[in-house]
């Protein structure tokens, strides 16, 4: 078996609340927007949260939902709790449309990092993810090799190599935050 994973376990979530701590210094909670009707989620939240919430020095709420009608709910509860920003995990109930949870957690008031360029592209406050068409590239190289008559048990599994990194100042305005010099020159891409 070969292939091209969509995360790296112990990074992902993780790089999301560096990028809270560094767009919010003072932050003290934070909280997780995530499907916890999804078993890998859950397994992976359960591993990485402690972890960051140490790391980071947050408190981390875990806000679940596990259909697309609760997901106004997990937003207001943010909200009740006092999360002062959200790491978005992605996934297809996230997704569709794709404005729906940045509309939701801007006009809750909170800021936001999501997984997914099109969540910042639509109204997100931030979005780190793989290069998906990097991460495409490197599928088909995977298959072209085993078309070419590699054995996939010889071809290791691969992570991500490239992240994009995207800031919307105009929600970030929106929001009444200032992004930080250091956040903006490791953007890939700024929406203004």
């Amino acid at each position: 078996m070969t292939g091209v994973t969509y995360s790296v376990p112990g990074f992902d979530i993780a790089k999301k609340f560096e990028i809270i701590r560094e767009l919010l210094p003072q932050a003290q909670r934070a909280g997780v927007l995530a499907n916890t009707g999804n078993d890998a989620v859950r397994q992976r939240l359960s591993i990485e949260i402690p972890i960051a919430s140490r790391q980071y020095g947050l408190q981390i709420d875990v806000i679940g939902f596990r259909v697309a009608e609760d997901i106004d709910g997990a937003v207001a509860k943010a909200k009740m709790l006092g999360v002062e920003a959200l790491a978005v995990v992605a996934g297809p109930i996230v997704n569709s449309p794709w404005n729906r949870v940045p509309d939701l957690v801007a006009q809750a008031g909170i800021p936001a990092v999501f997984d997914q360029r099109a969540s910042a592209q639509a109204g997100g406050s931030i979005a780190y993810s793989i290069d998906i068409a990097e991460n495409a590239r490197t599928q088909a190289r995977l298959v072209d090799r085993v078309l070419r008559g590699a054995s996939p048990a010889e071809i290791p599994v691969e992570q991500p190599t490239r992240y994009i990194f995207i800031v919307n100042l105009k929600t970030a305005k929106a929001l009444g935050l200032t992004v930080p010099p250091s956040l903006l020159s490791q953007a890939d891409e700024v929406i203004e």
